[in-house]
């Protein structure tokens, strides 16, 4: 499907481990790029992670254009949080 590269956000978390290990499997020629403030416990030979907070948009802007992918799976997010706003930063604006 893809030889180009892959951006994979919340990579750290439960979907985004299982969806990194699939993507090792079933696309071995894409270079896979894991982005979440907590680094993986796995991460597949064609995988490099980049600690990054997605609400400092400069970060963001400056990783996508180096990176420049063909493919974004955008799956970080709060499940629950206490602070509302915080929950809403982070599950709508990002």
């Amino acid at each position: 499907m893809s030889d180009g590269v892959i951006l994979v956000t919340g990579s750290a978390g439960f979907t985004g481990r299982h969806l990194l290990a699939h993507l090792a499997a079933e696309e071995p020629d894409a270079h896979l790029v894991s982005i979440d403030q907590r680094t993986p416990p796995w991460l597949p030979a064609n995988c490099q992670h980049q600690p990054l907070d997605l609400l400092d948009a400069a970060a963001v802007r400056s990783l996508a254009a180096a990176a420049r992918p063909t493919v974004v799976y955008h799956i970080a997010g709060l499940n629950k949080s206490d602070d509302p706003a915080a929950y809403y930063r982070i599950n709508v604006l990002t």
